[in-house]
């Protein structure tokens, strides 16, 4: 059960920080999403 609670809240939180930086700037976005990916 807290291996799927800290997933979700990972994820949760890859997504904030990647639409965070989209209203920033697009290339942090991408390294971003490399990364992730």
């Amino acid at each position: 059960m807290d291996v799927y609670v800290n997933v979700y809240v990972n994820v949760y939180v890859v997504v904030v920080v990647v639409v965070h930086d989209l209203s920033l700037t697009t290339t942090t976005t991408t390294t971003l999403t490399s990364t992730t990916t």
